[in-house]
């Protein structure tokens, strides 16, 4: 687990990154970050996990949404405050809600994150270069 919105999954081709798709994380120094890092751990570490592929980085690094068995990874890191939903971008405007009741309930990183830092966060950080799928 590199961040707490990026991990790297081991495949019998090799190894391969894996941006989890529509979300970001706090970073680095960031309030919050390093929980953020430890659940994301804490839920994928050593495990067996699936990713669907939503675009691509480079020949070594994918934009994806992740599962461990029927959890949605991407979507509990949203609902523990541990992420936000990347609205210009996001393929999934299911996880709404979820961000929603994470603010609402000042878990995770909303206590001292507000929503305009999230939304510019996101724009710093761009969705995949070569989607796989076209967009509608």
């Amino acid at each position: 687990v590199e961040s707490g919105d990026t991990v790297t999954v081991s495949t019998p081709q090799g190894q391969i990154e894996v941006r989890l798709a529509d979300i970001g994380a706090p970073q680095g120094p960031q309030f919050y970050a390093p929980a953020a890092r430890a659940l994301l751990s804490a839920i994928v570490q050593d495990r067996p996990v699936a990713v669907t592929v939503t675009g691509r980085k480079s020949d070594s690094a994918v934009f994806g949404r992740v599962r461990r068995g029927e959890l949605d990874v991407n979507l509990e890191l949203v609902q523990r405050g541990a992420a936000w939903v990347c609205w210009d971008y996001a393929g999934d405007t299911a996880y709404l809600p979820y961000e929603n009741q994470a603010q609402r309930a000042r878990i995770g990183v909303w206590p001292r994150t507000l929503e305009i830092q999230v939304r510019v966060a996101c724009r710093d950080r761009p969705p995949a270069e070569r989607p796989l799928f076209p967009r509608n």
